[in-house]
This record gives structure tokens, sequence and C-alpha cells, in this order.
């Protein structure tokens, strides 16, 4: 009888696990194209799913690498001409349509003021 209930328990595991699915924590690719902040002040130019410029008033085609870690967090490093060795910087965000928002607040990212800013593919 105790070995049928292990059994039958150890099924029960296996087919959960087997339906669990990590959709849920994979990161959607974010289209190519150009990504204009609201404000208009950056426009962001997603060259491959690694690369993108960075353009304002400030700075023209700057590139950057990043990386989607999951579906709400993505990796940003300054790869520009200024050949400063700057450390990539983790960022909640949120891709809805054509609509991205990223979230500068809680780390300093080199190029990027320190504020939730939402960006409209073009």
């Amino acid at each position: 009888m105790v070995k049928s209930i292990g059994f039958a328990f150890a099924f029960v595991v296996l087919l959960v696990l087997a339906n669990c699915s990590k959709d849920d924590s994979d990161p959607k690719q974010i289209e190519l194209g150009v990504w204009i902040s609201t404000d208009k002040k950056d426009t962001l130019e997603l060259i491959s799913q690694t690369n993108f410029n960075k353009s304002n008033p400030l700075m023209q085609d700057e590139n950057y690498d990043y990386k989607l870690l999951s579906k709400d967090s993505i990796r940003i490093g300054y790869r520009g001409r200024l050949f400063i060795d700057i450390e990539p910087t983790h960022h909640k965000y949120t891709l809805a349509g054509n609509e991205m928002t990223i979230d500068f607040t809680n780390t300093f990212c080199f190029g990027f003021d320190e504020k939730v800013v939402t960006y409209i593919l073009e």
C-alpha cells in the first residue's frame, strides 16, 4: 500500500513538472526599428537583437549592447565612441505592442536620465 501511494505521488509530481512551461519567463524579442521616447528627447535605433544606437541632443548614434534577461529585465551596456569602460546595468522593462518602457531609476545607466522612459516604435 505504501509503495502504491509513493508511486502515485511520484507520478503526480512528474505530471505537474511536465506541464510546467518556461514561456512565462522567456523574454519577447523587441522589434527592430526606431523607438522614440514619448517626450521626443531620446531615440533608440535597434539594429539587432543585441545592439542599438541612441541619439538625443547631446549624443548622436552612440552604440549600446543589450540583452533581455527575462520577460521584465534588460541589461544595457555602453559601447560608444568615447571608449570608456562602463559596467552594463540591469533595468526593469515592459513591452506591450509598439510601446516599451524602461525603468532607469534603480541604477545609473550612462547616457540615460534616471527616470522611467516610455518609447514608441515609429
